[in-house]
């Protein structure tokens, strides 16, 4: 009896250390995707990099390469406002004098593959809709001036997403799916939540988990899970996040969560979107300027507005029990859009979502021809010896925060088994002196070899650089 006992309980740990490790390996392999902590030099074999036959066409057309390919057109000729640009996977294009631009896509861009040594001549060009959880380095002052022309979230950028997830204000005006008084009744919790990216950067989840303390709030996604969403197509995230089902469950809810992985100036997505066609009340954590954004100047609450979880949940029980408060924040439903700036922004947009109706064009194709109208503005400069004023993309163009705390740690010292914001906050440091390393080599016009062994030489040595202080914790 004691024997087995004995072998019952080696057993246990066996398993709890064989869990562990699994637990590790599938953190490490999380981040090498995301945050770079395994980089792998392209070579001439690799899938991604394109070479195809010289340019023998005789027409002057500038020529613009999408050094990461991003479009299923390897080479096509695209009509622009200002003339004709042709647009190429082809590396072969490089130092051809007719190349004029390359085009970058931030998520799939590696900082160890770059067209070095760099031809002062041409233009680079970013395209990143997504948030620095993918590519640290562009929310770095360092890494975004390396970029002539951008298109990004923010409003300040060369080519500004800041509304790529809303198709059409109708959407917003969208009628009321479950009447005020039959949302959150019964066994539905007050607050919805629906993240399946756990522990991001903006440390969202620790946050909700506080919020779970003083309110109900259903959770359905991977993070924090405590609902399930319904069989079938609601549970794959590529058909059931956009459908209709979706907002009907939403709609159930007084109040839906809407909180980004990471907090950058204007940085919006669907999760900000989804609670008003659903007519839910979004609460708001993102975007420090995501009022600017919001159908009125009553539609949303601000997690910002609240010293903590708690005074947040009473705020909404405060409004779950008077229903003449609540329902001020669905009046844009009755009275219409009064953000000018909203109403502006979409008015002028020259892209469209997900339309695909003759003569329609997406936020890529309007990126391509912003750069090749650019570029032809360029070469006609040079041909009349007039000058342009440089263009240099800043930290407006991305500008993101450091990760920090959203609520009070309880235990010391924090470390990245226990927490991932240690690591983002590790990957953010090492980013900002990886950049600043090869922004000088760049400069002084290093090949990419180089820059190579310049960007995996930076180390951080300096935990406090990233750990958090004394006024991150709780003292129990």
């Amino acid at each position: 009896m004691i024997l087995t006992t004995w072998i019952f309980i080696w057993k246990t740990k066996r398993r709890r250390q064989i869990a562990f490790l699994l637990a590790v390996i599938l953190v490490l392999l999380y981040l090498s995707t995301y945050s770079g902590i395994f980089v792998k030099e392209l070579n001439q074999e690799n899938e991604d990099i394109v070479i195809l036959p010289p340019e023998t066409n005789t027409e002057e057309y500038p020529i613009l390469i999408w050094w990461t390919p991003f479009t299923p057109n390897q080479r096509i000729i695209r009509s622009c406002s200002a003339g004709n640009c042709l647009i190429t996977h082809s590396r072969r294009e490089l130092n051809n004098t007719r190349t004029e631009a390359v085009i970058f896509y931030g998520s799939d861009l590696k900082w160890t593959d770059l067209p070095l040594p760099r031809d002062p001549r041409l233009y680079w060009a970013l395209l990143h809709e997504e948030s620095p959880k993918n590519n640290w380095g562009f929310a770095t002052d360092d890494g975004i001036a390396l970029f002539n022309i951008t298109s990004t979230p923010s409003r300040l950028s060369s080519y500004p997403l800041v509304t790529q997830y809303l198709e059409d204000l109708q959407n917003l005006m969208a009628p009321m799916k479950t009447r005020i008084e039959d949302k959150s009744k019964g066994e539905r919790g007050l607050v919805m939540y629906l993240h399946s990216d756990c522990d991001p950067p903006s440390d969202r989840d620790s946050y909700v988990s506080e919020l779970m303390k003083y309110v109900q709030v259903d959770s359905f996604g991977k993070c924090l899970h405590n609902k399930d969403l319904p069989e079938g197509h609601l549970r794959d995230p590529l058909t059931g996040m956009d459908s209709e089902d979706l907002l009907d469950i939403i709609s159930q809810y007084k109040f839906t969560l809407a909180m980004e992985n990471a907090i950058c100036n204007d940085y919006i997505t669907e999760k900000f979107w989804r609670p008003f066609y659903a007519g839910s009340v979004p609460v708001v954590k993102g975007s420090p300027m995501v009022k600017d954004w919001a159908p009125s100047e009553h539609s949303i609450i601000l997690i910002d507005d609240f010293k903590s979880p708690k005074e947040l949940a009473e705020y909404l029980l405060y409004l779950d029990k008077n229903d003449d408060e609540y329902i001020k924040y669905l009046e844009y439903k009755h009275y219409g859009i009064t953000n000018l700036r909203l109403l502006d922004t979409m008015n002028d947009r020259e892209w469209r979502v997900n339309d695909y109706s003759p003569g329609a064009i997406n936020h890529i194709d309007g990126f391509e021809c912003f750069v090749c109208n650019k570029a032809i503005e360029k070469r006609k400069a040079a041909k009349t010896g007039t000058k342009l004023e440089p263009l240099i993309a800043s930290r407006d163009h991305y500008d993101c925060e450091f990760p920090k705390p959203l609520v009070k740690r309880r235990k010391k010292p924090l470390t990245w088994w226990t927490d991932m914001l240690y690591i983002w906050r590790q990957v953010a440091v090492r980013e900002k002196k990886k950049m600043a390393a090869i922004t000088v080599g760049i400069r002084e016009g290093k090949s990419q070899d180089d820059i190579g062994k310049l960007y995996d030489s930076v180390k951080v040595t300096n935990s406090s650089e990233y750990r958090l202080t004394s006024k991150d914790y709780i003292i129990d």
